[in-house]
C-alpha cells in the first residue's frame, strides 16, 4: 500500500487572524505503522513547543479503519499534547466510529475537559476552531 504525505507532519493555516494546526492522519486506511509513525512526527512538533503556547488543532482522520486499539494510541497521544491544546477538531469520524472514539476519549482522565467537537467538513471544523 502506498501513502503519499506531506513532507510535514502539520500544515499551519491562517484564518480570521488566528493560527490553525493542520493535522492530518486521514487516508493510512488499515496501515497503523505508517498512521502512528506521523503520529509520532505531530507529537514531536508539539512537544518542540513552549509549554505555555496554546494551539487550535484539527485532525483529519478521513478514510481510516480504525480499531479500537489504534483508537486508544491516537487518544493517547492527544493526552500527551493537553497542555498545548486550546481547542481540537476532529474531522471524518461519524456514526459508531465517532461514538466509540469519543467514549474512549471521554474515559481517559486527562482528557475529560478538552474543547473538542467533531465535523464531516473541514470548513465548518475551521470556522468552530476560531
Amino acid at each position: 500500500m502506498e501513502i503519499v504525505e506531506s513532507k510535514t507532519p502539520i500544515i499551519i493555516i491562517s484564518y480570521r487572524n488566528c493560527e490553525i494546526y493542520c493535522c492530518h492522519l486521514d487516508g493510512y486506511k488499515t496501515n497503523r505503522k505508517a498512521l502512528l509513525d506521523r503520529l509520532s512526527k505531530i507529537e514531536a512538533f508539539f512537544s518542540s513547543k513552549p509549554s505555555h503556547v496554546m494551539f487550535r488543532i484539527w485532525y483529519n482522520m478521513d478514510e481510516n479503519s480504525l480499531d479500537k486499539q489504534t483508537m486508544r494510541l491516537i487518544i493517547e497521544s492527544i493526552s500527551r499534547l493537553r497542555e498545548h491544546t486550546y481547542k481540537i477538531a476532529f474531522i471524518g469520524l461519524d456514526g459508531f466510529t465517532k461514538w466509540r472514539f469519543h467514549n474512549i476519549l471521554e474515559q481517559t482522565p486527562e482528557n475529560r475537559g478538552i474543547t473538542k467537537a467533531y465535523f464531516t467538513d473541514a470548513e465548518l471544523a475551521k470556522e468552530w476552531l476560531v
